[in-house]
């Protein structure tokens, strides 16, 4: 009697635990900046602090059927183009399927008295378009102004 006892008890946790993962929305009102290409879709917001940034965004596949290994890295420059910053964001899971979102944080700290003119965002993955399974790598960037 107490073995049937813990083996329904058992499996009221079980099923009870099982209830599924919901993927989160992302509203883009949320994200001011933009950058849309044939493939994917960055949406981002920028936060200034006293010792750096925080970029908050996320990246959205609209074209292939799935991206395998997307990273984002974002580089602050000054007006001379010299590097005064940088992070790289790798997304995990490390597949992304059409028409879904994932989410990203780049922290790119300062020195004191560095003034960033420019932010280079680039982004790079492999895609996979049909059914033989063949990963082909595909990559961008674009400059914006970090404000």
């Amino acid at each position: 009697m107490l073995l049937r006892l813990v083996v329904i008890a058992m499996t009221g946790l079980v099923l009870a635990s099982c209830h599924g993962y919901i993927q989160p929305r992302f509203d883009a009102a949320h994200y001011p900046r933009t950058y849309k290409q044939y493939d994917l879709t960055l949406f981002w917001r920028v936060d200034r602090a006293a010792t750096g940034y925080t970029i908050e965004g996320f990246a959205r596949n609209t074209r292939f059927v799935s991206m395998h290994d997307l990273e984002v890295t974002a580089t602050l420059l000054d007006g001379k183009g010299k590097k005064l910053s940088e992070a790289t964001f790798f997304f995990f899971p490390n597949q992304l399927p059409m028409d879904e979102a994932a989410p990203f944080t780049l922290n790119l700290p300062l020195s004191s008295g560095e003034t960033p003119e420019k932010l280079r965002l680039f982004y790079r993955y492999r895609a996979v378009e049909g059914g033989d399974g063949d990963k082909i790598l595909h990559f961008q960037s674009f400059e914006v102004e970090p404000h």
